[in-house]
């Protein structure tokens, strides 16, 4: 019986994404356990540490799950990966060649921003060597329901258990079924370059100062009182 070495990576900054990973997880180890030889899930910062790990060496099919954050960016705990990924997909060296990939995103059309970093994840795998298995399926809240994740979830089990390897062509390119995508380059912090922490602003940065200043002054004036009262 053909046997499978998984990695599946999650980001998630309400922590509906990693339970949807979760359950997805649970299903597969209640029905697969004796196929599944490798089964990883890792959060994607603690992924990026070990981002040399991310090989078909170790590793047949790389699935990831995330949403997206404030204006289309990664969500807490996943912005280092996104990282890895965009500069292994800059690099033109293709170091994911040999692996198979599928993401599903979460997330809700209220938002404009709608699965743009899963749209990045799909996007620069596939640039970095990876072939697409399955095409991205775009969960959106105001649509669908909890169990759409395990029939995806079984869906790409029955992908996986069928494939004949990673040189097949592309099921489909990463602009199925969207392709609407708000640029956005990461640092190796996993931050959007120029922006820092999320919420990290003008006013942010006053409000440090200002709170540095008033500590140094209180310090000033506390060893002073004391200089005075030694005198």
């Amino acid at each position: 019986m053909k046997t499978l070495r998984v990695l599946l990576v999650w980001g998630s900054e309400t922590n509906n994404t990693q339970g949807f990973a979760n359950k997805i997880a649970d299903e597969w180890k209640a029905k697969h356990s004796d196929v599944l030889k490798i089964f990883d899930i890792v959060q994607g910062n603690d992924m990026a540490d070990r981002w040399d790990e991310v090989r078909p060496e170790n590793y047949d099919f790389v699935l990831v799950t995330t949403s997206s954050y404030g204006e289309g960016e990664p969500p807490s705990g996943f912005g280092k990966f996104l990282y890895r990924l965009q500069e292994a997909a800059k690099s033109g060296q293709k170091p994911l060649k040999g692996l198979q990939h599928a993401v599903l995103g979460i997330g809700s059309t209220c938002y404009e921003t709608f699965q743009n970093c899963p749209r990045h994840v799909d996007k620069y795998l596939g640039e970095a060597g990876s072939r697409r298995c399955k095409a991205r399926f775009e969960w959106d809240e105001m649509e669908h329901v909890d169990s759409d994740v395990l029939e995806w979830g079984d869906a790409i089990f029955e992908v996986m258990a069928k494939s004949v390897g990673a040189d097949e062509d592309d099921v489909c390119e990463w602009t199925m079924p969207e392709s609407m995508l708000l640029p956005k380059i990461v640092d190796e912090y996993g931050y959007e370059v120029g922006e820092g922490p999320p919420g990290f602003g003008p006013l942010q940065m006053f409000l440090l100062v200002t709170g540095a200043l008033g500590a140094g002054s209180f310090y000033y004036m506390k060893q002073q009182n004391a200089i005075e009262g030694e005198l």
